[in-house]
């Protein structure tokens, strides 16, 4: 699950991904590699990549801002710093085809954007 960034940490939520806002979705790099993971062997199907060069082949092709060679990025969120993988939401949209949806915020309320 996706939180808007405005609505706090999110701490403690199991399914906790990440958040996002107008500019880019803030994903916590390995709650998300493992919701990827599961969702594959799930369905029968293997991811044939590792984490690390999904990292890098984000920042190669321009989707994500990374500024250390782990290829993340520290955010605050709810006053706390978080390392994510800050993936930029036009280009992620146009590669989907679709806008993402606004998530609800941590109260459950969504908003519009």
């Amino acid at each position: 699950m996706l939180f808007r960034r405005d609505a706090g940490d999110g701490d403690g939520r199991p399914d906790l991904l990440g958040w996002q806002d107008d500019e880019a979705l803030y994903l916590l790099p390995e709650a998300t590699w493992y919701a990827v993971t599961r969702f594959c062997r799930e369905t029968g199907e293997l991811f044939p990549v590792r984490e690390d060069r999904l990292r890098r082949d984000l920042a190669k092709e321009g989707l994500s801002d990374s500024v250390s060679d782990r290829h993340t990025a520290t955010i605050r969120i709810g006053g706390r710093k978080r390392r994510v993988m800050r993936i930029k939401r036009v280009p992620a949209e146009t590669i989907v085809g679709e806008t993402f949806p606004e998530p609800p915020g941590t109260g459950g309320t969504g908003s519009e954007r």
